[in-house]
């Protein structure tokens, strides 16, 4: 049974009224790997227009069978003051399966309650929580060989791996901090030469190895410049 959290990152990015200054830039979820014992930590960072001295004004969360609905709520939907809130939601635990995790980020009027309310920004993601294979297993996946250099990287990185023979079918994943994928490749050298300069911007990116049963090996931070 695989034993590994996997991103499906949906943005959905609504445009009414001032929301265009609302920005996710960050969201994490913990544990990488999450088993039925764990309660689902979620960290995000919103940039939005509002209220600022209230910050996160309430969060709604429900649970329909397989699907994990969180909407944070926000102040001062007409006010034009920079805001940046660092949030954190814990859901569960779950029994094994894959779960819709929905967030809907929403922004009243005035706080803490008011009647006006409105979706400033979404973002679904899916998890899956699987029983530990063994602690043996996690603890190859850390000692996986795997090195990125340079790190910092300006426009290129290279990925370096071993044992070329042992890694048929593997493939190297990179995703940005919201989870959504920029490239997979397969490993076909034990160097691997990316080009950085078409994923987005400087910013932070984990390099993932995966496995012929597309389970994740290794995962590596890089620091894009």
């Amino acid at each position: 049974m695989k034993n590994v959290l996997k991103f499906v990152i949906t943005i959905l990015y609504i445009v009414t009224g001032n929301v265009n200054a609302q920005t996710l830039n960050q969201i994490i979820i913990l544990p990488a790997n999450p088993t039925p014992a764990d309660t689902i930590t979620i960290i995000t960072n919103l940039t939005y227009t509002g209220n600022c001295t209230y910050g996160l004004a309430y969060t709604y969360t429900s649970v329909t069978g397989s699907t994990i609905q969180i909407s944070p709520t926000y102040c001062g939907y007409w006010d034009s003051t920079a805001c940046n809130s660092t949030d954190t939601f814990k859901v569960g635990p779950f029994a094994n399966g894959t779960y819709q995790i929905n967030m809907e980020f929403h922004q009243g009027s005035v706080c803490p309650i008011s009647n006006f309310d409105a979706t400033i920004y979404q973002m679904d993601t899916s998890i899956v929580i699987a029983s530990a294979n063994s602690i043996s297993r996690l603890s190859e996946s850390r000692k996986f060989p795997l090195v990125l250099y340079p790190n910092p990287a300006t426009d290129h990185v290279v990925v370096g791996t071993t044992n070329l023979a042992g890694l048929n079918h593997y493939q190297v994943k990179v995703t940005n901090i919201l989870g959504q994928e920029i490239l997979e490749t397969k490993i076909t050298d034990t160097l691997l030469n990316l080009n950085t300069s078409n994923w987005g911007g400087p910013g932070i990116y984990l390099i993932s190895v995966f496995d012929a049963s597309n389970a994740v090996v290794c995962t590596r931070k890089l620091i894009v410049e």
